[in-house]
């Protein structure tokens, strides 16, 4: 969780982090799925050839740019913000962000990181609605 970018450097992932996340990987059956908190978008390529089967990433990412470096076929999952949308937004946003990202390419719709307790069940709610309204687009 905190490997990402508001932490390390690209070179600092590339020398600390991934050389291990790579072993934990090649260790683990499919389906397996990287998932790194924060801003993603300088490491999205290194995380992606860790060896997972997908990348799930915050909402701090830009998943258009993180699509465009990693092509169609790379599996992308993220990324909702679970605080600042699920938390404090009205089902309105919560739908608004849902066809965002599925408009810029992810795969699935998942929150970037927890969804707190506290999130109305109207947004889990619209959530799950957005995602298959939106969802068919793709």
């Amino acid at each position: 969780m905190g490997a990402g970018g508001d932490i390390l450097s690209p070179r600092m992932f590339k020398a600390l982090i991934r050389p291990h996340l790579e072993q934990i990987i090649s260790a683990i059956e499919s389906p397996k799925v990287l998932h790194i908190c924060g801003d993603t978008n300088d490491i999205i390529d290194q995380m992606a050839s860790c060896g997972a089967d997908a990348v799930s990433v915050d909402h701090k990412n830009r998943i258009a740019e993180s699509r465009q470096k990693l092509g169609p076929d790379a599996l992308i999952f993220g990324d909702i913000d679970g605080f600042g949308v699920m938390v404090e937004g009205i089902p309105a946003d919560v739908d608004k962000a849902v066809k965002e990202t599925i408009t810029n390419g992810v795969n699935a719709v998942w929150p970037g990181c927890d969804i707190w307790p506290t999130a109305p069940g109207e947004n889990m709610e619209m959530l799950v609605a957005a995602t298959h309204k939106y969802g068919k687009l793709a």
